[in-house]
């Protein structure tokens, strides 16, 4: 595994797992454990969009960064995020899931 990034708190790391090419998340406290694995960079983008969008309440600056990091599905992820509203958090999370799941590149 290459370390390529961390979150900025030194709690999530990401790789690049070169054997499959893809992207891999590791919790530094459950090293052994994956966190998330990405298949494609888009999904990935899509991932640290949402987490942008959790703690940001202003779509322009969102819509600003996403165009900064090439993402390409930011309209469909406001309308993922819109759609969601006050979901419960297990609800909120297999709805992430399954968008990201299906994101190309």
């Amino acid at each position: 595994m290459i370390p390529i990034l961390d979150d900025g708190n030194f709690g999530i790391v990401t790789f690049l797992d070169p054997e499959t090419r893809t992207i891999v998340q590791k919790d530094v406290e459950r090293p052994f454990e994956e966190y998330a694995r990405f298949e494609k960079w888009q999904q990935y983008l899509g991932s640290l969009v949402i987490n942008m969008a959790e703690s940001i309440d202003d779509d322009e600056r969102l819509r600003l960064m996403s165009d900064l990091i090439g993402y390409k599905y930011f309209e469909e992820t406001l309308t993922l995020l819109d759609s969601l509203g006050n979901a419960p958090y297990e609800e909120y999370q297999r709805a992430k899931a399954g968008f990201l799941a299906i994101l190309r590149a």
